[in-house]
């Protein structure tokens, strides 16, 4: 099986939060190799983003731990595809529902892939899951 996975899916595989639960059952799948992980290169600096803003900004977590997870993650056999790519697909997508660019990056990578985009971005189902049947929120798997 093969999936999109956007950041906020990504980061619950390090981070407890709503949902995780979900989001490592897949992480298991991509360990055993059951499933394939697709993303848009951009998926790398939201994940370094996000655990560097939960160590440093906000003081959630040690910054051994998140660099730790980086390196954790650096290891998974996630593909990341050229943003470059997808590009075109991703400004359509973004002028045709008015949504940020960067979220259309990864409908793109669905697209360009043939993949189920598979996100906890609430905000983003509810906005586009009836105009991309593709998009599921990680709680339905």
């Amino acid at each position: 099986m093969r999936y999109v996975l956007d950041a906020s899916v990504v980061l619950k595989w390090f981070i407890p939060e709503a949902h995780s639960a979900a989001a490592l059952r897949l992480l298991d799948g991509v360990r055993t190799g059951e499933l394939i992980v697709i993303a848009p290169d951009i998926l790398l600096p939201e994940v370094g983003n996000a655990l560097w803003k939960r160590s440093v900004i906000r003081e959630h977590i040690p910054t051994s731990i998140a660099g730790r997870d980086l390196a954790d993650f650096l290891d998974l056999p996630v593909l990341l595809r050229s943003s470059k790519s997808v590009a075109p697909i991703a400004f359509d997508v973004a002028v045709a529902t008015k949504h940020s660019f960067y979220d259309a990056l990864y409908i793109a990578t669905a697209i360009d892939t043939k993949s189920e985009l598979i996100t906890a971005d609430d905000a983003l189902v509810r906005k586009l899951q009836r105009r991309y049947a593709f998009i599921r929120h990680v709680s339905t798997l």
